[in-house]
């Protein structure tokens, strides 16, 4: 977790810098889902994430080499510059007994799609687990003029009975 934090902080320097250009999702102070997750997982189950996502690969023993290539928008880091779906599709219909990380932040904690994910997985009941890094400030909008009900982890029950 300190790796990851040093990593972040870095990162923040050279964004500020203007040396990272765009959006820059940093993961400070959520470390240790990363870290959590790494502890109950394999190499060969997959995490999925679409913003901060630097510290899910030191997580994943990435090198910050990577990291900051893929900070900078070069194809160099463990997606090769690409996103993924139907991981645990893939995976129920290969058997191969593994498990999809699915990772949303709280600012799509009330937007439709997250609730399409959590129906379509249950229904087709699918190796997913989706988990939410929730800061309180999805894309710098405080939790609590977002959501009536900022308790995100209690979306998920009503598929899981």
């Amino acid at each position: 977790m300190a790796l990851m934090r040093r990593m972040e902080i870095a990162a923040d320097s050279l964004y500020k810098a203007k040396l990272i250009r765009g959006f820059c999702d940093l993961y400070d102070g959520q470390e240790a889902v990363a870290v959590g997750m790494e502890a109950v997982i394999t190499k060969k189950d997959c995490i999925i994430t679409a913003y901060r996502d630097h510290c899910t690969f030191i997580g994943r023993s990435g090198t910050l080499l990577e990291v900051f290539a893929e900070l900078m928008g070069r194809q160099a880091g463990c997606s090769k510059g690409k996103g993924g779906c139907g991981l645990a599709f893939a995976q129920k219909y290969s058997k191969d007994e593994t498990v999809t990380f699915a990772l949303y932040g709280d600012g799509a904690a009330n937007q439709g799609q997250l609730f399409e994910a959590l129906n379509i997985s249950a229904l087709w009941d699918l190796p997913a687990i989706l988990v939410c890094e929730n800061n309180h400030h999805g894309m710098g909008t405080t939790e609590w003029r977002a959501s009536k009900s900022p308790a995100y982890y209690k979306l998920g029950i009503m598929f899981l009975v």
